[in-house]
């Protein structure tokens, strides 16, 4: 049997040089003649077969492929795609890159780590709704975190630029939080194809709710130094009302107390029930400030605090606190805040009486748009490209004998409609300092970095006549503001 085993592949030599077959009965004997020729012709070894692989899932066409290839195109950054698709994203509407740093840091790091899952839709020969849900890093407690560090050390100089850097050092250290969120997409079909509706719901969901955190950020008031406190604060004792529900009566001036400048004065509750005492319109140097209340339980006597954040003092030129008014009124609490037991108006002058007031603040370069005999308005400074919006700097008066309403209305910010949202009443003989904004959210919907005009209409009226009837007061006119070096200021 060895011999025959030996014998076997000088058999089949001669077996394949005669052009002869393998014998069936060698095959049965387990011999791997195949293998054995192999060698003998000194073939080599066939590659192993490939073990078979699932086929991939088809891409989606229609609808839900349109929104796909966007999703795609946003992650990796490729802006005329995202363009071709979406002409409403921010950021991608023109070629242009948005020049401010950390707003393009945080743009781009919330797209590029987005993750998605479909979750079904509807589509028809026109419209079309895909339902989705998207995973962003949540970009909310950078912009939180910004905030708290700008009021432990506000920074000095240029504070958009330094809110600039600050943002792109906590990038940088971010923890990689992410969150969740259900988006219905909706589309139209131009010239044949899918378009993708861009949306404040679709595009909050991009960027990390990025849009929301960015209107809710505001740089908080730079706080000035301390004013003096007079001879006459030392030894301070005066009633401002003393009446058959209350009394109030100041004890102390405290004006550089650390929570703001502050009068304490002892409250008394006369009655047996709970009361509401209330300063309304309150007006100091002339500037409107936040009004104050404080409820009393029958029968209670305390020191309580009445504090004017200095922040807000400086904000509209006040150093030295003149002279505080307001309208002081008592509610029983079933009655707060309509319907007051009693009312008075108050003077109180830290140093004495004087009829001084703060005058106006002024700036270089100011424009006094509107100089009616009943009321002013004058922009002091415009922050055109901040790292969060624009912001508009105005000082407003009442120069009249009633209390007037101030508001914006048909605004609009590069050519573009936008709500402007902002209003103030201010009291007879009233002045303030204030803000007008437009968020960073609304520039990159706009695909801008900076506001290179704002239009906006000023209406003023007295609060009984919201509807310009004939006999009521009446100002305002339509205006618009110019960034310096602006096309639009170049051709003027």
């Amino acid at each position: 049997m060895k011999k025959l085993t030996r014998l076997l592949p000088l058999l089949l030599l001669l077996l394949l040089l005669g052009g002869c077959e393998v014998p069936e009965s060698l095959r049965m004997k387990g011999v791997d003649t195949d293998a054995l020729l192999r060698r003998i012709r000194n073939e080599p070894d066939p590659a192993p077969t490939a073990e078979p692989t699932p086929s991939p899932t088809p891409r989606p066409g229609g609808a839900q492929g349109r929104v796909l290839d966007l999703l795609e195109a946003l992650t990796r950054d490729d802006r005329a795609a995202v363009r071709d698709i979406c002409d409403t994203i921010p950021g991608y509407r023109t070629a242009e890159e948005i020049e401010s740093g950390a707003l393009r840091a945080l743009y781009t790091t919330a797209c590029r780590n987005l993750s998605w899952r479909f979750l079904g839709g509807s589509e028809g020969n026109a419209s079309a709704t895909v339902e989705l849900e998207l995973t962003a890093p949540d970009l909310r407690g950078v912009i939180g975190e910004l905030s708290a560090l700008w009021e432990t050390a506000p920074p000095t100089g240029d504070r958009a630029a330094a809110a600039d850097e600050a943002l792109l050092s906590l990038l940088e250290s971010a923890p990689e939080e992410t969150r969740r969120h259900r988006v219905s997409v909706g589309l139209s079909k131009e010239d044949g194809r899918w378009v993708v509706d861009g949306s404040a719901e679709l595009y909050n969901a991009l960027t990390g709710s990025l849009e929301q955190a960015l209107t809710d950020f505001d740089l908080p008031a730079e706080k000035p130094a301390d004013v003096e406190m007079g001879d006459g604060d030392k030894s301070l004792r005066h009633c401002l009302s003393d009446n058959f529900l209350f009394s109030l009566v100041v004890v102390e001036v405290l004006p550089n107390a650390p929570e703001g400048y502050t009068l304490r004065a002892e409250a008394v509750n006369k009655s047996s029930g709970p009361i509401v005492i209330s300063a309304r319109d309150v007006m100091i140097n002339g500037y409107v400030m936040p009004q104050w209340h404080q409820e009393l339980q029958g029968g209670e006597r305390r020191t309580v605090s009445l504090v004017w954040d200095r922040g807000e003092l400086a904000g509209r030129g006040v150093g030295s606190v003149k002279n505080i008014a307001f309208e002081l009124s008592g509610f029983q609490k079933a009655a707060w805040p309509v319907y007051p037991s009693v009312t008075q108006p108050c003077l109180f002058c830290p140093n004495g009486y004087s009829a001084d007031t703060t005058p106006l603040p002024t700036a270089e370069g100011e424009q006094r748009l509107l100089d009616h005999w009943a009321a002013g308005f004058t922009v002091l400074r415009v922050d055109y490209e901040g790292c969060w919006g624009c912001t508009i700097t105005v000082a407003i008066e009442n120069r009249c004998g009633e209390a007037l309403w101030f508001s914006v209305g048909d605004a609009a910010v590069n050519g573009v409609e936008y709500s402007a949202g902002w209003s103030q009443t201010l009291p007879v003989g009233g002045r303030s300092v204030e803000r007008i904004r437009i968020p960073a959210g609304e520039l990159m919907l706009r695909d801008a970095s900076r506001a290179d005009t704002v239009d906006f209409h000023v209406y003023v009226s007295s609060l009984n006549n919201l509807e310009y009837k004939d006999g009521g007061v009446s100002a305002g006119g339509h205006y618009t503001l110019y960034a310096p070096e602006s096309k639009q200021s170049e051709t003027e």
